[in-house]
């Protein structure tokens, strides 16, 4: 069973560890940082690695509100199922699943041998009672997950899930933390504890914590996969905007970013920057149920007018990977093929298919019976980035010949914007949770942003809400990328990228995922050089 979590992990760094080094656009890379200093007479090994977190007031992952906590628990527990890179679900705690033939529940076979970090066995009971603790605390940060779940049993090493809606369940929801049963005497009793060390499966433990100071973590002697070789401090700092300085001066060893404003760290030469795919998406949305975007025609003439790699560049500092549709970049194994590269050819045939094959006196075009094409833009006025990039479609649009009106709305006007229809484009951005749950986008039934409709692509997206396998999941999408491909709802600008900051003298190798930043830390260690090498 060690072997098992063992060989994966270590098939995943050989991958990472193939491609490039330094700054990547993409979400599966990894950096190997084993080789930067061959001047091996000065300088000694430290475990000690430190990251920082901001406040933290409950480390409970059942009651906590503290965003770095989500990313703790990946260090300290295990699930009944992890998330590769690409987001397929695999084997974790449980070995294997299998769907009632209804659909209504789904039972996990656990595997046996595992441990806690106290020793104590795993099992069934242990699924059971944290279950109920999320669900007696109305979890915030996995609430959207238990929500799905209206019960569940055991019976010997299995667990089963009752569901609430067979349409509205993804295996990557079974992804939550699981706690020890026997470490309180209920689930009352647990829930009160905020600021003790948790007992978990995973491959570091709690030693001890201070919600104002520091929290400390050591190797988990009983974990069942590869054990660490260091021990970690999450130090908590108030200000992360000093994060960066402190990797610098060795104060903390790594630091994420989420900034696309990050030009600035990679020109400094005692810092590594390495970016990873997040779960943030801008795009471009068209209006397909009126005015002259209904016709796909004229989106696809739009979509070849504008320059995605300029609007990246310019409007978010290069902060992003440019993508195909809304769907993860890679999403369980899928292509990114990069449609819609700026093509002068293309649009003029497509705006031509649309009716629009004249051009009037002052270079605008316009239809038949001399009527110009103008267009209606909505951004968030309210975001920076958001507005840059719609004047550069404006930009890009009016040397093809097309006006572009910018509407401007606030914050608390723009979702309102969106459903009620009154527009032509719009620019966006929104975050997914892993289940990638895309129907409020396409699906004619959730009131789309786009108001968009396809009969088909309803029933794909509701199929991949009903926990198809991985094989039936990857076919579906790659189905549904081609129809959205054809239709082009949506023109998607970027996935954006998080980075992952760590000083020169950090050894290992990084594999930072925008659901676990820390990922492969297990042989994490710092240089630190003498003071004669410091003198030099």
């Amino acid at each position: 069973m060690a072997a098992s979590k063992s060989i994966k992990k270590i098939t995943a760094l050989i991958m990472c560890t193939l491609l490039s080094v330094s700054v990547l656009s993409g979400c599966s890379g990894g950096t190997d940082f084993m080789n930067l200093n061959d001047d091996e007479e000065h300088y000694t090994l430290s475990d000690k690695i430190t990251i920082p977190v901001k406040i933290l007031r409950d480390i409970n992952p059942a009651t906590s509100s503290d965003a770095d906590v989500y990313q703790v628990c990946k260090l300290t527990f295990d699930s009944l199922i992890s998330l590769t890179d690409n987001l397929t679900p695999e084997a974790d705690l449980a070995d294997s699943w299998q769907f009632s033939d209804d659909r209504s529940s789904i039972t996990f076979n656990l595997r046996s041998g595992i441990e806690f970090s106290d020793g104590s066995s795993f099992g069934a009971d242990d699924v059971v009672f944290s279950f109920k603790a999320y669900q007696s605390a109305s979890s915030p940060i996995f609430g959207s997950k238990i929500n799905r779940i209206s019960g569940v049993s055991s019976d010997g090493n299995s667990v089963t899930f009752k569901i609430k809606d067979s349409g509205n369940i993804t295996i990557s929801d079974f992804d939550f933390p699981i706690f020890s049963s026997k470490q309180f005497s209920s689930v009352s009793e647990f829930l009160k504890a905020k600021d003790k060390p948790l007992i978990g499966t995973g491959a570091y433990k709690m030693d001890s914590v201070d919600l104002d100071k520091k929290i400390e973590l050591s190797a988990n002697e009983y974990y069942w996969g590869s054990k660490p070789e260091n021990n970690i401090t999450l130090q908590v700092f108030s200000v992360d905007s000093l994060f960066p300085g402190l990797v610098n001066v060795g104060d903390i060893s790594v630091s994420v970013y989420t900034s696309e404003d990050r030009d600035s760290l990679k020109g400094d030469s005692e810092l590594n920057v390495t970016s990873f795919t997040s779960n943030q998406f801008e795009t471009i949305g068209y209006n397909c149920a009126s005015g002259p975007m209904a016709d796909v025609n004229l989106r696809k003439a739009v979509s070849y007018m504008i320059d995605r790699k300029d609007i990246l560049n310019s409007a978010y500092y290069n902060g992003g990977t440019i993508n195909d549709d809304l769907f993860f970049p890679g999403y369980y194994g899928t292509e990114v093929k990069k449609y819609y590269s700026k093509d002068a050819d293309n649009a003029s045939d497509y705006l031509k298919e649309a009716g629009f094959a004249q051009v009037n006196s002052a270079g605008f075009v316009q239809d038949s019976d001399g009527n110009r094409l103008s267009l209606k833009l909505l951004v968030n006025a309210d975001n920076p980035m958001r507005l840059n990039a719609a004047n550069m479609i404006a930009s890009d649009l009016f040397d093809n010949g097309i006006q572009v009106n910018i509407s401007q709305v606030s914050s608390e006007s723009y979702e309102a914007a969106l459903r009620g229809g009154d527009f032509d484009m719009f620019v966006g951005g929104w975050k997914l949770d892993e289940n990638m749950d895309l129907r409020k986008f396409y699906h004619s039934g959730f009131s789309n942003y786009a108001h968009y409709s396809n009969d088909k692509a309803d029933k794909l997206l509701d199929s991949l809400m009903s926990g198809p396998d991985e094989e039936t999941t990857k076919k579906t999408v790659e189905e549904l990328k081609e129809i959205f491909k054809d239709d082009v709802p949506y023109l998607c600008i970027m996935y954006k990228t998080y980075a992952a900051v760590t000083s020169v003298n950090l050894q290992g190798t990084l594999a930072p995922r925008f659901n676990n930043y820390y990922y492969a830390c297990e042989d994490w260690k710092i240089k630190l050089y003498d003071s004669k090498t410091s003198a030099e």
